[in-house]
């Protein structure tokens, strides 16, 4: 079974950890697993992520990330089945083309489907989705990540509708330990992209009266204009810190300190650091973009609206806390995140995988199509 993503290392942001942590626990239960992708100049720094598993990679010299090469390689290889990790690169290409040959397909948009994605750039995508992305809705089993993006799927493809199932990202079985000391402050950490409006985040907390006493640390990498005028608002703010990306260790100490994570974003399929946040008992502040409802009705996320109107409110609150609430709430979020174990939600696609493989071994015995449910 062969995994696809178009980049290997942070440049495909969140695929970088949901791929991979896909692909390690799938691994480590006896699945012969692969991925292949593009590798760019990151790649070498951040292959240790991927562990064991085996990788085929090929220079990646754009964010398309087409390669001659891997497509020799898909052709000559035929593995048994493929699953795709987002759309509007070469993985659509790459898909398409297996799909038209007879091999099993999953397909994890990531998010990339929802109408605000779908809308930007709209008449290139629309021409990309003729040739491929709908095509290739029209046999493969998608995968959702919670119950908003299955809507969406449903929306841009409604096709696809029965072969639509629903698992949520995951985390790692390792505990991240809590710092010595008090939680203080609120984090920003991921990569550093106008869908994140971090930009927007720091003007505002930059210029709230109310929000003087508090500290923002924000994380993360991005494209390098992005960046440098994200230094600028942090530099002349006075409580906003700017310490560029974080990894490993580091990232783990920066949620175990923090009271919060804020993530503003516009558009997420199931956002990582949330999961990570609620593993180091952080309490994550996010929109409704963010497509976590159920974190937001359980109580263990807070729900901030997207044009930042009721982040000082917030944020005075997280701030003012007594530091017993805050460690017991600490304590529940860690508890809370168990459910999000990579071990079980792999053993629950690979059970996927074999009953699609077991469908289109009947289908190809009986020489007829077979119609597959949920």
């Amino acid at each position: 079974m062969l995994h696809i993503s178009s980049s290997l290392s942070r440049s495909a942001g969140g695929l970088y950890h949901s791929v991979s942590g896909l692909a390690k626990a799938q691994l480590s239960q006896g699945a012969d697993v692969a991925v292949l992708g593009g590798a760019d100049g990151y790649f070498a720094e951040d292959r240790h992520v991927w562990g064991e598993v085996p990788l085929h990679h090929f220079p990646q010299r754009s964010v398309y990330a087409f390669h001659p090469a891997a497509v020799a390689h898909l052709l000559s290889s035929r593995p048994d089945l493929v699953h795709l990790h987002g759309v509007w690169t070469a993985t659509s290409l790459y898909g398409r083309l297996l799909s038209a040959v007879g091999i099993p397909v999953v397909l994890s948009p990531r998010g990339m489907l929802n109408p605000w994605i779908v809308g930007r750039r709209r008449t290139i995508k629309q021409v990309h989705a003729a040739l491929f992305e709908r095509a290739l809705l029209r046999n493969a089993h998608v995968h959702a990540l919670n119950e908003a993006e299955r809507a969406a799927i449903r929306q841009f493809a409604p096709v696809a509708d029965d072969r639509i199932f629903v698992q949520p990202n995951g985390i790692d079985r390792e505990e991240i330990r809590p710092s010595v000391g008090r939680r203080t402050g609120t984090l920003y950490l991921g990569r550093l992209h106008p869908t994140k409006q971090v930009l927007e985040l720091a003007r505002t907390w930059a210029s709230s009266p109310r929000l003087r006493g508090a500290c923002l640390t924000i994380a993360g990498w991005g494209d390098a204009a992005y960046e440098r005028e994200l230094r600028g608002v942090a530099e002349g703010a006075g409580n906003i810190e700017f310490v560029g990306p974080l990894y490993g260790a580091a990232k783990d100490e920066a949620l175990a300190k923090a009271r919060a994570l804020v993530l503003p974003s516009r558009n997420e399929g199931q956002p990582m650091v949330v999961l990570e946040a609620l593993r180091a008992g952080c309490l994550p502040v996010i929109t409704d973009a963010c497509n976590c409802p159920d974190l937001i009705q359980q109580g263990a996320a807070v729900r901030m609206k997207q044009d930042f109107s009721d982040l000082e409110p917030i944020i005075e609150g997280i701030c003012g806390e007594p530091d017993e609430v805050v460690t017991e709430r600490s304590r529940c979020l860690t508890a809370h995140a168990e459910q999000y174990r990579w071990d079980a939600i792999a053993r629950a696609i690979l059970d996927k995988y074999e009953a699609i493989l077991n469908a289109h071994r009947r289908r190809d015995h009986a020489g007829a199509p077979v119609v597959s449910g949920r």
